[in-house]
Order: structure tokens, then C-alpha cells, then sequence
């Protein structure tokens, strides 16, 4: 599969586009992407495309694992279907196809993941795919854009098309494809802590942003900066037109019961930000339920989803996403 486009499918309707974001690292934003990709594929029947925007790579590396170089660095996996004798791959595509190709105007190719049919040329039914991502390619993005655009390291040319405002713009122009919903019902991205360039161009790329905290004093510190640049790229969209719905602060790894004081953190950012923050009694709790399928990389996981709707885990997560499916599909 590839994002390829034409002028009959422009006539198709954009998707919208889920962001994860929160400019601290640990929050679970990983998992929290994860959990909705399960829940709109196995409860809701949805066609999900994950995009991992994040260098530490963990999106990618929980559905379809990474590769390590001579030096143990993590690697982009090598795309299964990259044909290296093909004349239109070789000229499109790079053998590790991962999300920061198209900042180079390449096209890139989704992998398929253990949630899915078995037929590869299945696109009706309810499935996960992912774009990967690549430490290597953020890096890369970041060191050498300079005030003219971003330096091609294979022709060491100045593409000029990839000036900062421009280079955040691009993730933008990619997920708002109309062609994208021929295979695809919604866009999950999950972003990196750091706020850069590409921190903007994730904020640009979604229709609707859920920013993931832990209920503690540390992981709520510049909350209110955060807002304020979704705020501001809301007044100034770059790469796509529609609003962006800030769904809110959604508390996440909590300890109910651990001397209350989650509890307690909750409700006073919940009093700070009011309408910025998820409803009352949404959570994600700090389960082993969810945290350990979080982990298993080697063999398909079970989902949290697949547990029966009277355990307690399902009956807390099935509420919060709930809401946020609601929120993107009403």
C-alpha cells in the first residue's frame, strides 16, 4: 500500500487525525495510542493507520518490532514489501520505509500489524496498520534543516520545498489526503515529548489532539504552555484546514487508592483547566492488565479489549474510549 494520490481520489473525504501529545516524556502516550487503535479496530470495526512520530521508536517497536545497528541503536525495520529490483520502488521508496520519507517527497508504505485480515489486498475490513518510525530520521530532520530548507543527505542538495514553515506543513498535507480514505478510517499519531519542528508539524498533521498526564506535580509543569501552542495552532493551521479539537487532559498511569493523592492531583487540574480537561471519572489506571500487554513485541498480544466488558479494567477503559470515539465520529 502506499499514499500515492490522483485527481479523482482528491474527490474522496479527509480522515481525522488523533494526536497524542504532551511535551513530557513517560505520560503513556505510547500506550494511549495503542489502547484507541485496539478499541476503534476490535470494538468499533474501524480501519486504523498508526503513525509513529516519535524517535524513541516504541510505537513501532510494539507492533512490528525494530531492528538494531553494529552500534545497538534502534533501526527502522525493512519494509517486507520493498521490492529492491522494482524501478518505481527504488525511485519512491526507501528499503525501511518509515514517516520521515516524506519529508524528502517520497512515498512511504504502511506496515500491516497482528490486528487485520489475513488477505493483503483486504482494505474494507477493520484492521491496524503503522507507518514506522525512525530515530535516525528525526535526527536527521532536525540537524541539518537549516533557515533554507532541508539539506538531502544522499545529494547534499538544499530541497527547497522544506523550509521550516513548509517542513511543517508536510505531516499536514500527508494526513489530510483525501485519497487516505480509501483504506482508512481515522489517523493515530503518536509524538514525541520534545518541542521542535516536528513537535508543530504533529500539531498541524491532527483534527483532534488528547494530551496524556500522570497525576503528579512534575508531569503537569508547562500544561498550560502546551495549551497555549494548540491554541495558537488552531488561529494559524498549517497543512490542512480543518479545526482542531482539543479533546483535553486525560489522566493516565493512575494509583486509585495509593494514599489518594492521584485522586486528589486529578481534581485539581481538573479545577484549573475545566473544559480542557477529560470528563469527570475517565482515567486510564496503572494496571498490569494494560501495562503488560504493552510490552509483548514478539508474539501477537492480547488486547485489553479481548477481556470480557465485566472485568474491571475493561469497565474502566471502555468510558474513556468511548468519549473519544464519540468525539472523532459524531
Amino acid at each position: 500500500m502506499n499514499a500515492s494520490t490522483t485527481a479523482e481520489e482528491f474527490k474522496l473525504k479527509p480522515i481525522p487525525a488523533i494526536l497524542f501529545l504532551n511535551n513530557k516524556g513517560g505520560v503513556a502516550k505510547t500506550t494511549d495510542s495503542s489502547l484507541t487503535a485496539e478499541n476503534l479496530c476490535l470494538i468499533k470495526g474501524k480501519r486504523v493507520l498508526l503513525i509513529d512520530f516519535d524517535g524513541q521508536m516504541n510505537l513501532t517497536m510494539y507492533w512490528v518490532g525494530v531492528e538494531h545497528n553494529e552500534e545497538g541503536e534502534l533501526m527502522t525495520p525493512q519494509h517486507p514489501d520493498y521490492d529492491p529490483d522494482d524501478e518505481w520502488d527504488q525511485e519512491n521508496l526507501t528499503p525501511q520505509s518509515n514517516i520521515c520519507d516524506i519529508f524528502y517527497g517520497r512515498k512511504v508504505l504502511p506496515h500491516s500489524t497482528f490486528l487485520g485480515p489475513d488477505d493483503p489486498d483486504d482494505i474494507t475490513s477493520p484492521r491496524v496498520d503503522i507507518i514506522a518510525g525512525s530515530r535516525e530520521g528525526m535526527r536527521d530532520i532536525l540537524q541539518n534543516l537549516n533557515v533554507n530548507g532541508l539539506i538531502d543527505k544522499g545529494t547534499g542538495q538544499v530541497l527547497e520545498t522544506t523550509n521550516a514553515g513548509k517542513l511543517i506543513s508536510q505531516l499536514g498535507k500527508f494526513c489530510s489526503n483525501p485519497a487516505l480514505s480509501e483504506q482508512y478510517d481515522v489517523i493515530i499519531i503518536d509524538s514525541g515529548p520534545t518541542e521542535t519542528p516536528l513537535f508543530g508539524a504533529a500539531i498541524q498533521a491532527s483534527t483532534h489532539i488528547i494530551s496524556p498526564y500522570k497525576p503528579e506535580e512534575f508531569s503537569v509543569m508547562g500544561t498550560s504552555t502546551l495549551i497555549n501552542s494548540i491554541r495558537k495552532a488552531r488561529l494559524n493551521r498549517i497543512g490542512r484546514e480543518e479545526d482542531i479539537n482539543f479533546m483535553g487532559l486525560l489522566p493516565c498511569l493512575v494509583d486509585l487508592g495509593r494514599d489518594g493523592s492521584h485522586e486528589e492531583t486529578i481534581q485539581q487540574v481538573s479545577d484549573e483547566f475545566g473544559k480542557d480537561h477529560f470528563p469527570q471519572g475517565l482515567m486510564i489506571t496503572n494496571t498490569t492488565a494494560i501495562s503488560s500487554r504493552q510490552k509483548k513485541t514478539s508474539k501477537k498480544p492480547d488486547s485489553v479489549f479481548s477481556l470480557p466488558p465485566s472485568h474491571k479494567v475493561r469497565k474502566r477503559c471502555d468510558p474513556v474510549f468511548q468519549y473519544i470515539h464519540d468525539e472523532v465520529f459524531a
